[in-house]
């Protein structure tokens, strides 16, 4: 027995193909529904991130930076100069 091409939803099930700008519209759509708000620091972490930049400043200790991004939070990592 032959398949049809078009089965199940038919009109979309032949057509596999995608343009890159709607691959890349898709991506970004992806991205942006995964946007996180900043949080809210308390003031106890505010006084141990000071803390430690006022030890890596004055004895040259390296330190991990991890800093907030609506998609992905970086790492920047060196000594307070």
């Amino acid at each position: 027995m032959a398949r049809k091409k078009l089965e199940g939803n038919e009109l979309w099930e032949g057509s596999r193909m995608i343009m890159p700008e709607h691959k890349a519209r898709i991506l970004d759509d992806s991205r942006n529904e995964e946007v996180r708000s900043k949080p809210e620091l308390v003031p106890q972490a505010l006084d141990e991130i000071q803390q430690v930049l006022a030890q890596s400043m004055e004895d040259q200790s390296p330190i991990t930076l991890k800093l907030f991004d609506p998609i992905d939070d970086k790492e920047i990592r060196g000594i307070v100069m």
